[in-house]
């Protein structure tokens, strides 16, 4: 069997089209080379030995220093048969495509999920066997659910711009139809339309010329041609979407413990769907836990980038508690938490980890045992025992402030390995977080489901930064700059800048095994979310970093950040000593404007003046 690649795509001079594949035989990717005689028009042919049943490929840009390029998008699959010859003619997938993004699982698994049954294939017709036949495939996910992908065209076999064949969505968004060919001179004209399954109505056609396909069959012989084409052609911006932001803490229910929970997010999925919005951004959700005061009600100050906040987890979906008195007590609390008018974030820390503490001891033994639970820790394995450890020692110490745990303080795996043990006295505890994890991740998983479900999007947020005592920083501070504290220059809004206390990213250190770190925390990300909002973006580019004994937000500086050459600060008109530009000073004027009669005794204590008449603090206040 020989397959025939055709690719049109413009090179420039030192560049080469080719593929890098795999067969189903044979897992090790390989490469192909094409050849061209006008630099636009790229022909390669493979001879497959046996029989292949998947062919996975990309196209690639090659040069002189080996790959240049990868096409965008996940890999093509072809199922080639028992053809003679397969003819495969495809369009080169850009990166800079708008319509990428319908792609995403935001899309296919949520707003243009495919609720209704997949349209199967055309019974199959006697002449696709041993004959000549076309397949012609659409990749596009833009479809609304409860339509259907068609074609029509020129030809008797494509319904003679009349009638539409509807195209097999099982592979969504990958939609085809295999069609007889009776000529060796092909010479079609077809457009994909939008069709009601079930009547067959066309509802739409694409916007545009009509599709091409000239192409001459070498003869009768099984020879099968494959056509992909890329995107359904709309005429105008063919989707808006819309929706709520809210924090989970907000939406408290009376089936929660005085705050909302992430069950309570499938109430908010039918109200979104009700209103015909799509869409629901939540703030983050991880665990901010770390002073167990109101403060870590905070949600942009986790102790982890991995873990989700255990306040989240709703009772009665773990198990009912057996003890009556338990029960009768669990719904005063309820009762009472939920009479609040706003949320008591203290209270209900105390009152959901006593009682999660009894779920846990009265749900042990099962849970030890339970197969997902294992699943579970294994495919989390990279984060949960540092989490669990790191909270146990901040329970233990009563800070998380790891700088103040004794021989804990420095983060190693050998620590980790002899707290995770059966034989450490209090590894029951480190277990309570397993526990509150694999639950967290369980019911928000379900909420996610149920969005998907229902054509709404679950949408995250990603803050900018990390707590400085949180166990990612325990883990690996070399990650961070320890000695920096990221925040915002003064404007308007804020005259004296923000100080956010976030270390900031070592990028440097970070690129030396390529971002792992930021790679598993967007993996966990897209375990729960189709969408994501990325805190203060311009942060990953500059940030405004504040020294670590400076409180307000003025005493920082760029970085990166552009320096200016003595030679041009002289074209403003700046010379002489430059620290009257770079140090902050005060005035005898300003001094007795703020401190009225108390001037002198303030100077004193707390000034001193420079030979040029700036007043400064003196070193023990000049932070």
């Amino acid at each position: 069997m020989l397959l025939h690649f055709h690719l049109h795509y413009k090179t420039i001079l030192g560049q080469q089209i080719g593929i890098e594949y795999f067969m189903d035989d044979d897992p090790k990717m390989k490469k192909l080379l094409f050849q061209t005689f006008d630099g636009q028009n790229w022909t390669g042919v493979m001879n497959l030995e046996g029989k292949t049943t998947i062919f996975t490929y990309n196209y690639i840009i090659v040069d002189n220093e080996g790959l240049s390029l990868r096409e965008w998008g996940n890999a093509r699959i072809i199922s080639p048969g028992e053809n003679k010859n397969v003819f495969i003619e495809d369009q080169w997938r850009s990166r800079d495509n708008e319509n990428n993004a319908f792609f995403s699982s935001a899309f296919t698994e949520a707003i243009f999920k495919r609720n209704k049954k997949p349209v199967k294939a055309l019974k199959k017709d006697k002449r696709l066997t041993n004959f000549n036949k076309i397949t012609f495939r659409l990749h596009s996910a833009t479809i609304p659910s409860h339509l259907s992908f068609g074609i029509s065209g020129n030809d008797p076999s494509l319904g003679s711009w009349t009638t539409a064949l509807l195209l097999n969505d099982s592979h969504f968004p990958i939609c085809e139809l295999t069609i007889p060919n009776e000529h060796l001179n092909i010479h079609l004209e077809y457009k994909y339309v939008l069709v009601e399954p079930d009547t067959k109505k066309i509802v739409l056609w694409e916007e545009g010329n009509n599709r091409l396909c000239h192409f001459v069959v070498p003869d009768f012989d099984n020879n099968q041609l494959i056509i992909t084409d890329e995107h359904f052609r709309y005429g105008k911006p063919n989707w808006r979407g819309s929706g709520v932001a809210i924090p989970v803490f907000s939406l408290r229910s009376r089936k929660g413990l005085g705050i909302g929970e992430f069950s309570d997010l499938k109430a908010l999925v039918d109200w979104t769907k009700v209103i015909g919005s799509n869409i629901i951004q939540v703030l983050p959700v991880n665990d901010t836990i770390a002073n167990k005061t109101w403060v870590d009600s905070y949600p942009y100050a986790s102790i982890s980038v991995f873990a989700l906040h255990p306040l989240y987890i709703n009772l009665q979906n773990i198990a009912l508690l057996k003890s009556i008195s338990d029960q009768k007590a669990l719904q005063k609390s309820t009762d009472d938490l939920n009479a609040l008018e706003s949320v008591d974030f203290e209270k209900v820390l105390e009152t959901k980890f006593f009682y999660l503490r009894k779920l846990f001891a009265q749900e042990y033994d099962h849970f030890i045992k339970d197969r997902e639970v294992m699943l579970f820790l294994e495919e989390n394995k990279t984060w949960i025992k540092s989490y669990a450890v790191f909270c146990h020692l901040r329970d233990k110490f009563k800070t998380c402030n790891f700088n103040a745990w004794s021989t804990y303080s420095t983060f190693s795996t050998d620590v980790i390995e002899a707290l995770c043990n059966e034989q450490y006295s209090e590894y029951r505890d480190i277990q309570f977080y397993y526990f509150l994890q694999y639950h967290a991740d369980k019911q928000l998983l379900e909420a996610r489901d149920y969005a998907r479900k229902n054509g709404v999007v679950l949408k995250g947020d990603l803050p900018i930064g990390i707590y400085r005592y949180s166990c990612d920083a325990w883990v690996a501070p070399e990650l961070y700059n320890m000695n920096e504290q990221a925040g915002a220059p003064p404007d308007d809004y804020a005259v004296l800048g923000q100080n956010w206390g976030f270390p900031t990213y070592n990028w440097v250190e970070m690129s030396k095994n390529g971002f792992l770190w930021w790679r598993q925390r967007m993996q966990q990300l897209n375990r729960y979310f189709d969408a994501l909002r990325i805190d203060h973006i311009l942060g990953f580019f500059r940030i405004w970093y504040i020294p670590t004994n400076q409180v307000e937000g003025t005493m920082g500086l760029f970085n990166p950040r552009i320096p200016l050459s003595k030679e041009e600060l002289v074209q403003y008109g700046i010379t002489g000593d430059l620290t009257r530009y770079t140090t902050p000073y005060n005035t005898l004027h300003i001094l007795s404007q703020t401190f009225g009669n108390d001037m002198d005794e303030v100077f004193d204590i707390f000034f001193s003046k420079l030979p040029d008449g700036r007043i400064v603090f003196k070193t023990s206040f000049d932070t």
